[in-house]
């Protein structure tokens, strides 16, 4: 058995639907409409939460697969930046806790080292989807303080 439901139009739209209402089945319409929103609220009760936190479980650590990934690589390339291509006074200003953002003297070619970063170390990861390279700063930072406390009593 079918029940009557009433609804309400905005003057503009029942005007517009004047012009073709006899081409509209508009019961029809309002019916799959109405079912397609139902199926949806359905659908979202009956979501298993199980299943919702072995997802959230499954991505959250996959995420920290990436950033240990992300970080460790930042790590290897402090390293070699350090010990192969910063140039003293880079070495010491970051060694020593430095903000690769600011500008201080004896910069690589006048410009912050998070600058020479983008510039020379980004270019061969920004093609890869899960690039991080927040997490990728952390660990070149933590590579080159690294090669710092090495040397710094030696040199």
């Amino acid at each position: 058995m079918a029940q009557r439901i009433t609804i309400t139009l905005p003057d503009n739209l029942h005007e517009r639907l004047q012009t073709f209402k006899e081409n509209l089945n508009v019961s029809g319409i309002c019916q799959q409409a109405i079912d397609l929103a139902v199926q949806i609220e359905e659908i979202k009760v009956k979501t298993d939460i199980p299943a919702i936190e072995k997802a959230i479980a499954r991505l959250r650590k996959e995420k920290q697969e990436i950033s240990a990934k992300w970080k460790e690589t930042g790590f290897k390339d402090g390293l070699t930046d350090a010990t192969e291509k910063l140039n003293y006074p880079t070495l010491k200003y970051v060694g020593e806790g430095g903000d690769i953002d600011e500008q201080f003297p004896g910069m690589i070619h006048g410009v912050p080292v998070s600058v020479w970063l983008e510039a020379y170390n980004y270019q061969r990861y920004e093609k890869e989807d899960d690039f991080e390279y927040e997490i990728y700063d952390q660990g070149w930072i933590e590579g080159v303080i690294h090669v710092w406390e090495e040397i710094k009593d030696k040199l």
